[in-house]
């Protein structure tokens, strides 16, 4: 399980960065909701890009490393995002909760769903 966590720190980082562009580019030339929206597919294409560079890696080698992999990665997004959001953005959990909510367009849900998923398509790619 420490060889995910190690593997997922960068992610986090590809997460601050893609937020600053959503803030900085996306969201003046598209609006809010459409920002998030594009920001959500953007950041899942960077974490599958970086995830496709490591895969040999991560040494999955049967069903539940992926399992295993997949929830480490998911638990410690949660953790850094609801912890960064409420602690340093000063976001309150029911802002942070709203982005979750894909009856208002929001589709941040996609992003733990596919890093649950992520480990076991490595394994079989």
């Amino acid at each position: 399980m420490d060889k995910y966590m190690l593997f997922w720190l960068p992610m986090p980082v590809l997460g601050v960065f893609n937020g600053a562009f959503r803030e900085m580019v996306l969201r003046k030339r598209l609006g809010e909701l459409p920002a998030h929206q594009v920001s959500t597919l953007t950041l899942i294409l960077l974490i599958l890009l970086y995830s496709l560079a490591i895969k040999d890696n991560l040494q999955l080698e049967n069903s539940s490393d992926a399992v295993v992999c997949g929830f480490t990665w998911v638990a410690m997004t949660l953790f850094f995002e609801f912890g960064f959001g409420y602690w340093f953005a000063k976001k309150t959990f029911r802002d942070l909760l709203n982005d979750y909510n894909l009856m208002l367009g929001r589709m941040w849900l996609l992003v733990p769903v596919f890093l649950s998923i992520l480990p076991t398509l490595l394994r079989k790619w």
